[in-house]
């Protein structure tokens, strides 16, 4: 899943340019004809959001360029071509982050008619480069966990920072799949004083299930389940959860 905002296109009513009017005070980066602050306010977070969807993409897809990518607005147009610098920056690693996003407009994309879009999208990847500066990028925060079906979650929302509505945006809420990925990092992380008993128990019988733990150890039915998820986890143990029987790949 990429993540697109819909920001419909601004046309400066002078020259007819369209761009980003990002921020307060903002002048037509092809005519120079001010801006009414009124008409900023939709756009004013642009350079965050598109720090996000990179956020979301490197999350998802290992890089900030997506599997795919439509464009069907301004918005659309100015993120892939700072997807494809940010990719590329962190490829060629080079000391001068901002001179080689002035290089890569320069030389690496054609502007025909639109070469005011050039120094408009170089302010525009600065801005984002400020992020980057601050290490939001350099390394997803946390740990990341695929539930099965694709989507990948950061272990700590609140400690690294990733707002409630930015998961509402990019997947549809903190929905069950991602809970689940949530706890499974969790566990991970989990110390149970039971575990290394309960892993000798295991691999001496050759077998285990959350009801024999229940019988032999005297736990409840989930500290249970958590223990035979960590056998899981830790390589002891396989096939948790489905219909044929666990079995054992710890044989001492």
């Amino acid at each position: 899943m990429s993540m697109h905002f819909d920001k419909d296109n601004y046309r400066c009513s002078k020259c007819n340019a369209i761009f980003l009017p990002y921020k307060i005070d903002f002048k037509c980066p092809n005519c120079g004809q001010s801006i009414p602050d009124s008409d900023t306010k939709e756009y004013i977070d642009s350079i965050e959001d598109i720090a996000n969807s990179m956020e979301a993409h490197k999350l998802q897809y290992g890089q900030y360029f997506p599997g795919a990518w439509n464009v069907f607005n301004i918005m659309d147009h100015i993120q892939s071509i700072i997807f494809s610098i940010f990719d590329a920056l962190e490829s060629e690693k080079p000391e001068n982050k901002e001179k080689f996003i002035k290089d890569s407009l320069e030389n690496n994309f054609i502007w025909v008619k639109q070469i005011y879009l050039k120094d408009h999208i170089k302010e525009i990847a600065i801005g984002v480069l400020e992020f980057y500066e601050k290490g939001k990028f350099d390394e997803i925060p946390g740990k990341k966990v695929e539930d099965g079906k694709g989507i990948y979650i950061i272990e700590d929302l609140s400690e690294t920072g990733y707002r409630e509505s930015w998961f509402n945006d990019f997947f549809g809420g903190i929905t069950d799949r991602i809970k689940r990925c949530i706890r499974i990092l969790k566990l991970d992380k989990l110390e149970d004083d039971l575990y290394d008993e309960v892993k000798a128990y295991t691999i001496k019988r050759g077998k285990i299930s959350t009801a024999s733990i229940q019988r032999k150890f005297r736990v409840g039915y989930n500290r249970a389940s958590d223990l035979i998820e960590m056998l899981e986890r830790r390589g002891v143990i396989e096939n948790v959860g489905s219909a044929t029987p666990i079995r054992v790949l710890q044989d001492k």
